[in-house]
């Protein structure tokens, strides 16, 4: 069996040549490296069968012979374990923070759930901070012991200053007076007898009284500490001063039941929770000598998560309800849905559930919780409901109040609210329908809704409508209304695209209608009901130029047994099309294609 100081040097040893590189370079160059004296010194101890084993555990020792001279080499910089462990702590924090156990990387949401103990960061950082100052003013009822010293300053017929030591025996030497016990005495006690004797014993002299160096007293802290064991604190610490020079509470223990033990006898009981949460001293009251404090195991923890202001796991106390745990987390943020809250419990069975509890009612809110319990406060949903959305080439976007009778021009109530080179002839908004919730596109002619707000171009909207207003220096096919060629697009216009592909189906293909050839922006664009040959052409940003605007070709498609089929060309015209003229701005269908040809000279 390998004694211990063997197995010591060879952990030593394995860490160094694994750490410098050696384990290779040993067995395959050869090259001498030089060992430190303590290595050396640790070598030579070892008896021939204890080398034998450490060569053949780091070496080839086929090369080596058991007694052959090593030498290690000098590092540059040593590797410090504690920094390389909490190095690798912060690593797996994170890491636990961005991905589930799978490696599946966690939602916003989610990640807001990985909850952490409250409180405990409170002891992070310097102790020395919270140390108690020794220039404050000694409070009347400050007990005085042995080891305070007591400044004396005579004045009137007799001047002298003096620092009088509290002796073990609890006597204060006196000069002209003589010893005067003054154990168990509190500050103010001690002041007013002592200018009662230099009153009676020195006639014409008068004192001032002050404490000076206050005496170091021994506390003990035990139980679930940091760095428990006897610690020598000033005579003014109080039991908070302790616990920072310990280093805190460990995270299985207690931070709501510090006890505070004189003589065997439970003095004070310290709830952490009221200095953080409250900002309430009273218990946190100062120590004597001999003193201990004591740290038991953390009691029932519940943990509260989501949309509330201090996510966390808090131990209880007195608390049973859903309420009173939501204000240890500070209460909800301003976008929490109280009504959607929800318990993680373990069961009697063993089995983990969930249990939904609406907290905007009394009734919920008096939901009794316990240990092991987790409550989740979803946030509301990111949909807004009783407004419309306004985007694209404007100056002022954003989201309006819907109400009944709201009209485009009532959001664009003019020309002059938008950018440069806006498209004012075509307009896509994005609809849901109710109750189904399918999404459809409508466009429409803000010009002539503006001009005439009356009309049919000025259409109502809806609740959760989205305006797309357009612009003309932008090539518009596969960057803004292109629902089928995989394209970038502008967040609305890209989500509409999605939606509409997601809803078609094999019965049901993707409405669309294409416009190519000499138009500002050829492409695809959604179908809408009631569609006309103008619609499709302003869609495009009308006619380009060159374009032979007399006569067009529009082919006209069908979907037959599920797949789409063209059927016949159209000769149109889209010069009068545009203009209204006679039946020239015909019905459209869907999928259909129109095709502007070029002016042939």
């Amino acid at each position: 069996m390998l004694s211990i100081k063997f197995v010591r040097f060879y952990s030593a040893l394995r860490l160094l040549l694994f750490c410098v590189g050696v384990m290779g370079a040993a067995s395959v160059s050869g090259q001498a490296i030089t060992p430190t004296t303590e290595q050396l010194t640790m070598f030579e101890q070892l008896t021939p069968e204890q080398r034998s084993a450490l060569l053949d555990a780091l070496f080839d020792t086929s090369a080596v012979g058991a007694d052959a001279a090593i030498t290690f080499p000098d590092l540059v910089e040593p590797l410090v374990l504690e920094e390389f462990v909490e190095a690798e702590a912060e690593a797996e924090t994170e890491l636990e923070l961005e991905v589930d156990v799978t490696g599946r990387l966690l939602s916003f949401f989610e990640r807001k759930l990985v909850l952490k103990p409250f409180g405990y960061g409170l002891f992070a950082g310097t102790p020395s901070t919270f140390a108690p100052a020794t220039d404050i003013p000694i409070p009347p009822e400050y007990r005085i012991g042995p080891g305070d010293t007591v400044d004396v300053q005579l004045f009137g017929k007799m001047n002298r200053q003096y620092s009088l030591v509290v002796n073990r025996d609890g006597t204060l030497n006196f000069p002209a007076i003589g010893p005067i016990n003054v154990i168990g005495l509190d500050f103010q006690e001690l002041k007013q007898q002592l200018l009662d004797r230099v009153a009676d014993g020195l006639i014409g002299t008068s004192a001032a009284i002050s404490m000076g160096a206050l005496r170091s007293i021994r506390v003990f802290i035990l139980g679930d500490a940091r760095r428990p064991g006897t610690y020598t604190v000033s005579g003014l610490s109080h039991m908070t001063n302790a616990l920072f020079l310990s280093g805190g509470i460990s995270h299985i223990g207690s931070l709501r039941n510090i006890q505070l033990k004189r003589k065997g006898q439970l003095i004070q009981t310290l709830d952490l929770y009221d200095l953080l949460l409250k900002g309430d001293t009273s218990s946190d009251i100062r120590l004597q000598s001999g003193d201990v404090i004591f740290i038991p195991p953390v009691g029932p923890t519940v943990g509260v998560g989501g949309f509330v202001k201090r996510p966390a796991i808090y131990e209880l106390r007195k608390e049973s309800t859903a309420s009173e745990l939501i204000q240890l987390a500070g209460g909800f943020t301003s976008d929490a849905f109280p009504g959607g809250a929800r318990v993680e419990r373990i069961t009697e069975k063993w089995e983990r559930a969930f249990l939904r509890i609406n907290l905007s009612t009394v009734e919920g809110q008096q939901s009794i919780v316990r240990s092991g319990d987790t409550l989740l406060v979803p946030p509301v949903l990111a949909r807004y409901k009783g407004g419309v959305r306004l985007s694209g080439h404007l100056l002022r976007p954003g989201d309006f109040e819907w109400h009944e009778g709201l009209r485009l021009t009532d959001v664009i109530t003019s020309l002059d609210e938008l950018r440069p080179q806006a498209d004012i002839n075509y307009v896509l908004i994005r609809r849901e329908t109710w109750p189904d919730k399918r999404v459809k596109a409508l466009s429409a002619n803000l010009e002539a809704a503006l001009a005439d707000p009356e009309s049919d171009e000025n259409i109502y909207l809806q609740p959760r409508d989205v305006i797309r207003v357009f612009d003309l220096e932008t090539e518009r096919a596969g960057t803004q209304a292109d629902i089928v060629d995989e394209e970038p697009l502008p967040t609305d216009i890209q989500i509409l695209a999605k939606e509409l592909k997601l809803q078609a189906t094999a019965e049901h293909p993707l409405e669309i209608v294409t416009i190519g050839g000499k138009i500002r922006a050829p492409g695809n664009y959604p179908f809408e009901n009631d569609m006309r040959l103008s619609d499709l052409i302003r869609a495009g940003a009308n006619l380009a130029e060159g374009a032979y605007t007399i006569e067009a070709e529009l082919a006209r498609f069908e979907v037959i047994d599920g797949t789409v089929r063209r059927t016949r060309i159209i000769k149109v015209n889209p010069a009068a099309a545009m203009a209204n003229i006679g039946d020239a701005d015909i019905l459209l269908k869907p999928y259909d294609s129109l095709q502007i040809s070029e002016i042939m000279e």
